[in-house]
């Protein structure tokens, strides 16, 4: 048995590694590869409606590291991530040229994907959007032992999938956004991205909320308030 499960992890691992080998060299994969191999698979509209899949494909991945930030019974997984963008109904995906993951000083394709929890701190996940907002994409990331997860989003827009930046209140370009509740991140009946933090200070303990509005001409996401949510 173990010699069997060796062998097919031997046989993911070779896969991958010639699907990413191939889509370096063409850019192109077929979504049925893709749909065997990949770790997440999302349907997605774009900026003008359009229907897409997106498909997010391991590399060099394997079991994480114990950490007090996981139950011992969490399925959690790191390594390399490559996000394929196909039209709806294609059986071609094409490379996207875009990292998944960093802080605001560095990009990379490494990370952890829980699969086990449910408040999505390592995780991908979609904002369906409303109105004529498109569909987000988001990588959340643990940074804290709190809870506070870094969040990383990407939108489709001409057929590719581009990451989504802030512009703060100081008008500060940002390519991060912050939470304590991944959870609750959602379009709001005013068509605004509300993400849930938490604040920390002598003045005030609680819940926090921040709206931004996605600006569809310069496609970025604006802030328009923050605000306190719960007194304690």
């Amino acid at each position: 048995m173990k010699r069997l499960i060796g062998t097919i992890f031997a046989i993911i691992f070779i896969t991958c590694t010639s699907l990413i080998a191939h889509a370096n060299s063409t850019t192109n994969i077929s979504t049925s590869s893709l749909d065997y191999s990949s770790r997440y698979i999302f349907h997605m509209k774009s900026t003008n409606g359009n229907s897409y899949k997106v498909y997010i494909l391991p590399m060099k991945e394997s079991a994480a590291m114990p950490s007090p930030w996981f139950n011992a019974s969490d399925k959690v997984f790191q390594g390399e991530y490559y996000a394929f963008l196909s039209k709806q109904n294609s059986d071609v995906a094409v490379l996207q040229t875009i990292y998944l993951f960093g802080t605001p000083h560095k990009n990379t394709a490494s990370g952890i994907f829980n699969l086990s929890d449910a408040s999505l701190k390592n995780s991908a996940f979609i904002v369906n959007g409303i109105y004529s907002n498109p569909d987000i994409l988001f990588i959340s990331q643990q940074i804290t032992g709190g809870g506070d997860t870094s969040l990383r989003a990407f939108y489709i827009d001409n057929d590719k999938l581009k990451i989504l930046q802030w512009k703060n209140k100081d008008s500060q370009l940002l390519n991060s956004a912050y939470s304590a509740a991944v959870r609750g991140i959602t379009y709001d009946s005013n068509g605004y991205i509300g993400i849930p933090g938490w604040m920390r200070s002598p003045e005030y303990s609680g819940g926090t909320l921040t709206t931004w509005k996605f600006d569809p001409v310069q496609q970025i996401c604006i802030f328009q308030e923050f605000k306190r949510i719960e007194q304690r």
